[in-house]
């Protein structure tokens, strides 16, 4: 392994930066072999100068101000042997960031009209004595406090004066040199580098503008090298250094920097892994429902049918949470900086962390303790206890021990599980399963390379995701073997029966290394691609060159109305973002991604102030936070999507002390194309012609409602929320009240009328009926039903309102809302806020009885022609969903239970999330009479259930759940 580079926070993967890297940079240059021996001879010659230079800095006690200056010397001779102009530096014209404040940069190299490339000294990392030097993130340009009559020795502006001179109207600024980075990183673009070169004598920094700000650059030791390169003369060590530092790779006249070569073969290759990480996630689900089956009926001594479809559901899913909690534990280990595990702490490691597991992943088992002892499960088990409980996070430094703040999620709650909690694991079922998670596939001649989640991308996480959407879990009832394209095993392979093994060739079998049939015992848990379930549920993972692109000019025209002041950043944070096909969320990371970029960006030219270049990454992450939790809407057909959608989100978003997200209905399951709206027709398109008098007409003319496209109401910001404001007009009706000749289209299916044929007629004659013009009695009704609604829709309202109001995420963010503006908000643990949430679908809550009338009107275009029998008549139908409503029909005043027991909510406008002057909603006042509408509403839906006594609604209910009709307008 190289040695003298170090791929500090994974800049390359890290099963890309192995012992064959030099190979894989040289091929890429496009020089031959003999070409390759004279850039060795160009960097080689600066051995000696290194060494003389070394010498000089040690034995002769120079001043600070001596040692910089020699260092300076020393980097010109470095970057003349690597093709720059290193005896002409451009220290003359100093890097302004405003008019009084400069960067000292030794060289700016462009790449057509924007700065590509910058070069910058700090003084030599070279060891005197047992002291180590001040580091990247210690070392300054100067001190705080120029004007102190005795400056420090070490950092003071006038140290640099044998290299350059800031005159005195000028400060440099920021004085810590990764801040002066990270300022140069976060400048305009045209003048942002992508590239910066910070050498630091016997230490050379390089450092990406995308990778600084997640902690990941390389570092190379100039004396590390040479001692390398003369002990292995044909390692090629030399040319390895010039190719990944030189102006010929960094700034080329050609279209393709090496460097970007390299990084997308190292994103190629970290998709490798992805693929190993699919192959270990599957695995590990049917390791651990296998067990999990052993330890019931053999520990435990359970007695059940495990091939029922409700018990294989369940076990999937509680499998597939634990291994969502190793996900994220792998996660949050390798990224320190979020301070959710303490990694950095030895007694954690050594006693809790998952990073000690995975030390074991490969030690061998043999004893009988070893094989079948728990200490894994033990050590895991206490691990999400720490993160589900929490552990001394209310002591501020009165003990020594590490903390660790509870992870107030259901991901971590045992309460969660079906059967997992209580099974235990054996140790060689967890180390198999850890093993697969971290460690690349076994291949001929290679060693198994560690899986780095610090380096995982969200996409690439989410590209494993996808493995998972269209799987199905069960136990086998019989024995299978496994099939595939002849001779491609590699292309996938599906189950078959055992007893049709001699319906295939002995290229399509799959077969272990002896050539002997794999065969899938009866009773073993399978976790597999259901047949064509993928392509018919759609569920593809879009790969990140998709999505960047899809947002960015999705993104463009708004972007323009910034540029052009049109609008403001603040409005930005206002947007909705709506993925109607969500999967695991590649799209709505993407867009908050770029969003929040965006917002940054134009906040701080409007505020004229800038983020501290060390907190711009947090200062993100909060933002990106705040729009996943307010302004993120999804729906998906998969409910394993939507939960992996969550986490996946979550980890995209997450930071510092950061609340568990609350997604509450934000995120649903339900079919996208399939659902009601409200939506509205003219009563003259729908009801019977009538004369002056109100009779009747002889001769009507033509109703076919159906064919007109229904009119949209749209929502309009209100203060009074007892009122709704949608536009619907008295002489207006729901299109969801109304038939449709297009009903029951399973009747007009050639097969099914053959056989069915006296169904298939009754249909005929019930849609014929049923689709006649309104009458005068029954537009009556449908007014009353349409009032109703309207009523409903307030209610659902006001108490969905308050219900987000009490289920808010905290947040404090760069030019908009402070947690002190946001002090009254009642701030709740996850499982209040679900139950809060859940309130909602309880039985006569206003959102289930809307929800069940439409859904009643979309049923009966699943309606299925043998159940002919059963279909409602239009009288029955609009009854049906007066009882629904709890509505007489012949009634003049109806239900005003909810009214009498909730008091109404007090007036305001929706809140916003700037405070603009006498608009900003008094949270205080509105929670306890939020809280006493919520109560009154759980009490009155507990009263009565629909489905009692009516077999119709209860069909309506089973479709329903069968094709997830979803009411997008309002159930959001």
């Amino acid at each position: 392994m190289i040695k003298f580079i170090q791929n500090i926070g994974e800049y390359f993967s890290s099963n890309y930066f192995d012992e064959d890297f030099t190979s894989k940079v040289l091929s890429k240059t496009g020089y031959a072999a003999e070409d390759i021996k004279d850039f060795n001879k160009r960097v080689s010659p600066l051995k000696d100068k290194f060494f003389r230079f070394k010498q000089l800095f040690i034995e002769d006690k120079l001043r600070t101000k001596d040692k910089i200056y020699e260092s300076h010397q020393f980097h010109t001779a470095l970057l003349n042997a690597l093709g720059y102009d290193g005896n002409h530096p451009q220290y003359s014209n100093l890097f302004h960031l405003s008019e009084n404040e400069v960067i000292p940069v030794r060289h700016i190299l462009h790449r057509g009209d924007k700065v590509h490339l910058m070069i910058m000294e700090m003084q030599a990392l070279i060891k005197e004595d047992d002291t180590d030097p001040d580091g990247l993130f210690e070392q300054r340009y100067n001190v705080e406090d120029e004007t102190q009559n005795n400056p420090p020795q070490k950092y003071h502006r006038t140290q640099w004066d044998r290299v350059f001179q800031v005159p005195a109207h000028l400060k440099i600024s920021p004085v810590v040199i990764n801040k002066a980075i990270s300022e140069l990183f976060l400048f305009e673009p045209h003048l942002r580098p992508k590239y910066i070169l910070l050498l630091a004598g016997n230490i050379v920094y390089l450092l990406e503008q995308e990778k600084w700000f997640r902690g990941s650059y390389l570092v190379f030791d100039l004396e590390e090298l040479f001692t390398e390169a003369t002990a292995n003369r044909n390692a090629n060590y030399y040319a390895l250094l010039y190719f990944l530092l030189s102006k010929e790779s960094l700034t080329p006249e050609s279209n393709m920097v090496l460097l970007d070569q390299l990084d997308e073969d190292s994103h190629k290759s970290a998709y490798e892994v992805t693929k190993d990480l699919k192959e270990g996630i599957i695995h590990a689900v049917e390791a651990l429902a296998n067990e999990a089956l052993y330890f019931q009926k053999n520990v435990l001594q359970e007695v059940f049918d495990e091939t029922d479809d409700t018990f294989e559901q369940e076990i999937k899913d509680d499998c597939l949470n634990i291994i969502y909690r190793l996900l994220f534990v792998f996660y949050a280990e390798s990224r320190e900086d979020l301070d959710i595990l303490p990694s950095n702490d030895p007694i954690y490691n050594k006693g809790y962390s998952l990073e000690m597991l995975r030390d074991l992943e490969q030690v061998p088992l043999y004893s009988e303790t070893s094989l079948n002892g728990y200490f894994f499960h033990e050590s895991l088990s206490k691990l999400f206890e720490v993160l589900s409980s929490g552990y001394r996070e209310k002591e501020n430094g009165q003990n020594k021990s590490f903390k660790v703040r509870h992870i107030d999620s259901p991901l971590f709650n045992n309460a969660k599980l079906h059967h997992l909690h209580k099974v235990k694991f054996r140790n060689k079922v967890w180390q198999d399963i850890i093993c697969r998670l971290s460690l690349s596939k076994q291949q001929r001649n290679r060693t198994r390379g560690r899986i780095s989640y610090a380096n995982l991308g969200i996409n690439q996480l989410g590209s494993v995701y996808e493995s998972l959407l269209a799987y199905r879990g069960f136990y086998a009832e019989q024995d299978y073997i496994e099939v595939h394209k002849a001779d491609a095993p590699n292309e996938g392979t599906y189950l078959v029966p055992r007893m049709r093994r001699d319906d295939f060739q002995e290229n399509e079998i799959l077969k272990d290394s002896a050539e002997h049939d794999i065969i899938t015992k009866k009773g073993t848990f399978v976790y597999r691609l259901s047949g064509r379930d993928r392509q018919k549920s759609a569920s593809y993972y879009t790969p990140e060159v998709l999505t960047r692109c899809t947002v960015k000019y999705t993104l463009k025209p708004i972007l323009e109305k910034l540029d052009k002041g049109e609008m403001k950043a603040t409005e930005l944070l206002e947007l909705k973002l709506l993925e109607p096909a969500m999967g695991a969320a590649a799209f709505h990371n993407e867009m908050i991604n770029q969003l929040a970029e965006a917002y940054l960006t134009y906040r701080q030219k409007e505020l004229n102030k800038r983020v501290a270049p060390d907190l711009f990454k947090e200062e993100l992450q909060k933002v990106k936070a705040y729009i996943a939790t307010n302004n993120t809407y999804g729906v998906d057909l998969n409910p394993t999507a939507i939960e992996l959608g969550k986490l996946s989100l979550w980890l995209n978003v997450i930071h510092k002390d950061m609340e568990t997200p609350f997604f509450s209905n934000r995120l649903a399951v339900g079919n996208a194309v399939v659902g009601a709206w409200l939506k509205v027709y003219k009563e003259k398109d729908i009801a019977e012609d009538l004369d002056a008098r109100g009779i009747t007409l002889a001769r009507q003319t033509k109703k076919e409602w159906w064919d007109i496209a229904p009119r949209q109401l749209e929502f309009k910001p209100n203060k009074e929320y007892d009122k709704i404001k949608h536009g619907r007009k008295s002489d207006e009706i729901y299109h969801f009240l109304l038939p449709d000749k297009n009903m029951v289209p399973s009747a007009g299916i050639k097969m099914l009328k053959a056989e069915y044929d006296s169904e298939s007629k009754a249909v005929t004659k019930w849609r014929k009926d049923f689709c006649e013009p309104i009458k005068k009695s029954e537009l009556e009704q449908l007014r009353k039903i349409c009032n109703k609604v309207d009523e409903l829709l307030a209610e659902f309202y006001r108490f969905q309102r308050s219900i987000n109001l009490q289920t808010a995420n905290r947040h404090n963010i760069f030019g908009a809302l402070k947690n002190s503006e946001q002090a009254a908000i009642d701030l709740r643990s996850y499982d209040e806020k679900e139950r809060l949430a859940d309130q909602r679908n309880r039985h006569n809550a206003p959102y289930f009885k809307l929800k069940m009338v439409m859904d009643y009107w979309c049923s009966l275009w699943f309606w299925d022609v043998r159940d002919a029998k059963d279909l409602p008549n239009r009288q029955q139908y609009w009854q049906d969903i007066a009882a629904i409503l709890e509505l007489d029909l012949n009634a003049v005043d109806v239900n005003e239970a909810v009214k009498k027991k909730a008091p109404s909510i007090a007036a305001g406008i929706q809140p916003k999330l700037f405070f603009t002057g006498g608009e900003q909603l008094a949270l205080g006042e509105e929670t306890d009479n939020a809280t006493v509408f919520a109560e009154a509403v759980v009490e009155y839906a507990n009263r009565k259930d629909l489905y009692d006594n009516n077999q119709r609604l209860d069909m309506i209910s089973q479709l329903a759940n069968k094709y997830f009709s979803f009411t997008h307008n309002w159930n959001f």
